[in-house]
C-alpha cells in the first residue's frame, strides 16, 4: 500500500488521456513554506509576488525575516498549542483554488485506486500530489476453526466502522490514509510500533516546487510529541502524551468512564485546537475553501484484549482521508467520485501543505507500467496452500 505507481512518479505522463478531474470550485490548497529551511524560499524557486494569495506567519521568538505577516500570535483567540508547528519557523504562505493541469486515475497492479493531480505554481513550478487507496481493504487473520484453517476478518469490518466517523451531510465510504503510521509503546515510550501492512488502507505523496512531500502520519498521541521526536528535538515521549487506555480483556469501551474521559479531555480537543490554529494562520478566503479539520477515531467498536499492542484502547487523529461516494465502480473502466483531504510534511524542511477537493473519474485507466504479480503467479504454479485455500 505504500507504493505509488511509476506513472505518477514520473509526473503524470502527458501522453496518456486525462482521466480524473477536480470538481469546479471545490479544490484548494495552502502551502506554508518554512523561511529558514524551505529550498523553495532559499533558492527563489517559487515566485511569491505572483501568488494568488500570499501571507506570512511568524510566531518564533525572533521573527526577523518575515515583515508583512499575520498577527495571530498576539490574537486574543490564539488557542493553546495543539501541535506547535507555528513556533518551529517563520512561514511564507501561498494558496488558493486548485487549477489542475492534469489528472490521472489508474488501477495499480495490486488492485489499488490511485489518483493524482498537477497544479501550476507562480513562476512556472508545479505542485503535484497523488493518493492511493485499497478499495477492498479489510484486514484478515488466519485462524483454526473446527480443525480447519480459515482466513477471517480481523476485528470486524474496518471500513464500515471508519465510515461511522462521517458527519451529517456526508455519505459513502471513508478511507483513512494510514501508511507509515506508528505508535509509541506506552510501557517503554522510547520504543515505537509500526502498523503492519495488512492494516494500511492508503497512502499519499507529492512535491511542491523543489520540495518532496510525504503524508503526515496518523497520531496516536499528542501531535506536539510526535513533532518533537520526528524533528529530533526529543528522544522519547511521556506516558501522559500517549492516547492509550489500559483495559482488562473483554471490557466495553463505550461505558468505561476512564476511557471516555481520555477521549473527551485529551483526544477530541486537540483536533478542535488544530483547526483553530489553522484558521488563524490562514487567510479566511482559503481556510473557508479548505474547511480544515482532522478527524478523530475512537476504536470503541474493538473488543479490548488487555494488551497495549493493537488498536483497541487507542485514540487516533487523522489528517489524511478519502471519502468515496456511494455507487462507485472501482475497477478498470469504472467510474468513481468522492472527496480527498490531505496534509503533507516536506521531507527535508519544516514546510507543510494542506490540499482538499471533490474529485470525479468517468473511467479508471489500467496501469500500463505494471509488472507481473510474481507472488500470485508462483503460488498458482506451486499449488501452494495459503491458510487452507
Amino acid at each position: 500500500m505504500q507504493r505509488l505507481a511509476p506513472l505518477l512518479l514520473i509526473g503524470l505522463a502527458a501522453c496518456t488521456p486525462q482521466s480524473a478531474e477536480i470538481v469546479d470550485g471545490t479544490g484548494a490548497f495552502a502551502a506554508f513554506m518554512a523561511a529558514n529551511t524551505s529550498t523553495n524560499i532559499l533558492n527563489d524557486v517559487v515566485d511569491l509576488e505572483e501568488a494568488e494569495y500570499l501571507w506570512g506567519v511568524d510566531c518564533t521568538s525572533n521573527p526577523n525575516r518575515i515583515d508583512d505577516r499575520l498577527t495571530i500570535c498576539q490574537d486574543p483567540l490564539w488557542p493553546p498549542q495543539s501541535e506547535g508547528w507555528l513556533t518551529n519557523d517563520g512561514f511564507y504562505g501561498i494558496g488558493g483554488e486548485l487549477t489542475t493541469l492534469r489528472g490521472e486515475a489508474i488501477m495499480t497492479m495490486e488492485g489499488d485506486l490511485q489518483i493524482g493531480f498537477h497544479h501550476e505554481l507562480p513562476g512556472g513550478e508545479r505542485f503535484w500530489f497523488a493518493f492511493v487507496i485499497d478499495p477492498l481493504f479489510q484486514p484478515t487473520e488466519c485462524l483454526e476453526q473446527d480443525g480447519q484453517l480459515e482466513r477471517v476478518p480481523e476485528d470486524g469490518n474496518w471500513l464500515e466502522n471508519w465510515s461511522n466517523d462521517l458527519e451529517e451531510g456526508e455519505n459513502g465510504t471513508l478511507y483513512y490514509l494510514n501508511a507509515r503510521s506508528y505508535q509509541f509503546n506506552p510501557n517503554t515510550t522510547d520504543e515505537t510500533w509500526t502498523l503492519p501492512d495488512r492494516w494500511l488502507a492508503g497512502y499519499a505523496a507529492g512535491r511542491i516546487g523543489s520540495e518532496p512531500l510525504i503524508l503526515r502520519t496518523t497520531r496516536y498521541g499528542k501531535p506536539s510529541a510526535y513533532d518533537a521526536v520526528e524533528a529530533e528535538q526529543a528522544d522519547e515521549v511521556s506516558r501522559s502524551e500517549i492516547w492509550y487506555y489500559g483495559f482488562e480483556g473483554g471490557e466495553d469501551p463505550t461505558t468505561n468512564a476512564g476511557y471516555q474521559a481520555m477521549l473527551d479531555n485529551d483526544v477530541r480537543p486537540v483536533a478542535t485546537r488544530a483547526m483553530d490554529e489553522f484558521v488563524l494562520a490562514t487567510p479566511p478566503e482559503i481556510s473557508d475553501m479548505l474547511a480544515y479539520k482532522p478527524r478523530i477515531h475512537t476504536n470503541e467498536w474493538r473488543t479490548p484484549d488487555g494488551r497495549a499492542s493493537g488498536l483497541d484502547g487507542w485514540g487516533e487523529m487523522h489528517y489524511n482521508w478519502v471519502r468515496i461516494d456511494p455507487g462507485a465502480d472501482i475497477t478498470v473502466g469504472g467510474a468513481v467520485s468522492g472527496t480527498f483531504h490531505l496534509m503533507f510534511d516536506a521531507q527535508d524542511s519544516q514546510s507543510r501543505v494542506v490540499v482538499s477537493g471533490d474529485f470525479n473519474v468517468d473511467e479508471i485507466q489500467k496501469d500500463r507500467w505494471a509488472t507481473v504479480d510474481v507472488e500470485a503467479q508462483k503460488i498458482a504454479e506451486n499449488n501452494a496452500n495459503i491458510c487452507g485455500n
